[in-house]
């Protein structure tokens, strides 16, 4: 029985050699296709890795990733630290002296020449002062006059009203 079973077997792979060949050689050809494209992924992921990984002698993926954690918390922390002291910058500037313009002027019809002047001075809140000085032939007077919020509670002259109006405008 068992002869004869074997002899069948032999009978049918006789038979059928041509058809076994050819899957034989298709099985073959679609192994290859199949490890070519495994070979170039794996390619991929072994120059992802590699840019992963370098400068970081003998170190593994999980040393690495708690370094750029590390890293990464480290730079949140100078984040904020940045934010905070730009706040403070801006804050600070606000009070600098921002704004200025001066203007010379003839305070008298029979004086020569423009010797009197006017100068407002202010802030990023529109806080500051104007100086102003007159120019006569036997004096010379200097004002001071503070501006709070763009506005001064001091009568203003027209030249200082002026002077004030072109500072606000910058």
């Amino acid at each position: 029985m068992q002869l004869q079973y074997i002899q069948e077997v032999k009978r049918l792979i006789g038979e059928n050699i041509d058809t076994l060949i050819l899957i034989t050689v298709f099985l073959y050809i679609a192994a290859l296709i199949i490890f070519i494209a495994v070979s170039v992924k794996l390619t991929k992921i072994m120059k992802k890795y590699q840019a992963l990984t370098r400068g970081m002698d003998g170190k593994n993926l999980e040393e690495i990733l708690m370094m750029i954690a590390r890293e990464v918390e480290k730079t949140k922390e100078d984040g904020v630290s940045i934010k905070k002291k730009v706040e403070d910058f801006e804050a600070r500037s606000k009070a600098a002296l921002q704004k200025f313009h001066a203007i010379r002027y003839n305070a008298f019809e029979n004086m020569g020449s423009d010797l009197s002047f006017s100068i407002a001075l202010l802030n990023g809140n529109n806080d500051g002062f104007i100086i102003t000085s007159i120019y006569g032939r036997d004096e010379n007077r200097v004002y001071l006059k503070p501006i709070s919020g763009g506005t001064s509670t001091y009568l203003l002259s027209e030249e200082e009203k002026k002077v004030l109006q072109k500072a606000l405008s910058e």
